[in-house]
């Protein structure tokens, strides 16, 4: 798969999605930089502060969320989410219980592929299960798997039997949820980044944060799509 044939541009809003530790965050912010006038949507950052929407997670959906929850909702509703062309990518595994729900043909999904054992190490690495709250909670048990439990209550007894969040959200994306998608999807493996010029191997990304992408965040070192 070539990186750079990818029609992103056709689309106003792009859902990137997926288990955590995946890819999700770099994958969002190249194609948002690589791509005019689209800006990027990060799950959990406070850099988009023109939408004044403090982040109280899903307990609280509707009324008080998260930017990305707003967009996934709104665009699942069938609200348009694009009255002035305004381009998003939106960077939200936080959020893939709810993919199958959009409808308007001008949202795109990439779900990241990426190898079960390195996600499960990249979950070790950064302690990804243990949450920031206090106390702390597991992401996983008391986070992800409620959200689909709460979608899809016909599959409690499979949804229960997970022990990992990558096989959770691997097996319910499988079987459940992309032969309800309504909308353009492609399933993009965390290979294909290699192509990307601000990608780092393995082995340079060991020190990283949780949400760390280049050697300093967010500075002036864009990755661009080679080609």
């Amino acid at each position: 798969m070539e990186f750079k044939q990818i029609p992103f541009g056709k689309y106003l809003s792009i859902f990137v999605s997926g288990p955590q530790r995946s890819g999700t965050r770099y994958t969002a912010q190249t194609i948002a930089d690589s791509l005019k006038d689209y800006r990027c949507i990060q799950t959990g950052t406070t850099q988009h502060d023109e939408f004044d929407w403090p982040y109280y997670g899903e307990k609280d959906f509707p009324w008080k969320i998260h930017p990305a929850h707003r967009e996934i909702r709104l665009a699942s509703r069938g609200i348009s989410i694009h009255p002035n062309k305004d381009n998003k990518v939106i960077q939200c595994p936080n959020v893939s219980h709810k993919l199958h729900k959009l409808k308007d043909a001008k949202d795109f999904v990439i779900w990241m592929v990426r190898n079960e054992e390195d996600v499960n190490a990249s979950e070790e690495r950064i302690n990804w299960l243990q949450s920031s709250h206090d106390p702390p909670r597991n992401r996983f048990e008391e986070e992800e798997k409620p959200k689909y439990l709460d979608m899809f209550p016909e599959y409690e007894e499979k949804i229960k039997s997970f022990k990992r969040n990558y096989t959770m959200k691997t097996w319910m994306w499988n079987n459940v949820q992309k032969p309800l998608m309504k909308v353009d999807y492609l399933e993009l493996p965390f290979e294909t980044l290699r192509q990307t010029d601000g990608y780092l191997p393995k082995e340079k990304r060991k020190g990283f944060t949780k949400d760390q992408i280049r050697w300093k965040n967010w500075d002036e070192d864009i990755p661009k799509i080679v080609g």
